[in-house]
């Protein structure tokens, strides 16, 4: 098996299903939510704020880069915050944690890059750390500050 067949698959093991009351059930059985963290090539974590504000501003992983990965279907995935918010993709390129239900602003697709993952938006667009700490959505292409390494 290659590295990044198994980097996905490592990502997806992480990955509670989801279903029709939003609770992650594997093998039938109801399972508590596993968290991952995305970290930056900045060594800043992805986070969340009470407010809906996304950003790369933590330099160690604490409740607010706990992530929840939700299964949206046909190899997309929904980022579900601490705060029951998901990450949506905005038209100006912007990313916010301000969405209670998963829906097409909120789905994004897992690529493998080595060892890292980069996440693309329905929009074909890339979620981007910048080293100020703002969050994009608005990359054409996967590069240093796209590629995000998985912390489960």
């Amino acid at each position: 098996m290659d590295l990044n067949k198994r980097t996905l698959d490592a990502a997806r093991e992480a990955v509670p299903k989801a279903s029709a009351a939003t609770e992650p059930l594997l093998g039938g059985k109801l399972k508590t939510p596993e968290f991952i963290a995305l970290k930056s090539c900045h060594g800043k974590y992805l986070s969340a704020q009470p407010n809906g504000t996304a950003d790369w501003s933590s330099d160690r992983r604490g409740k607010p880069a706990n992530i929840q990965l939700v299964d949206a279907g046909n190899g997309k995935y929904g980022l579900k915050s601490v705060y029951s918010k998901y990450l949506s993709a905005q038209p100006d390129g912007r990313a916010e944690w301000n969405r209670d239900r998963l829906d097409l602003w909120e789905t994004w697709e897992l690529e493998a890059h080595g060892e890292a993952v980069a996440l693309k938006s329905f929009r074909g667009k890339y979620l981007s750390a910048q080293p100020n700490g703002r969050v994009e959505a608005n990359r054409d292409a996967a590069k240093q500050w796209e590629i995000f390494v998985i912390e489960g």
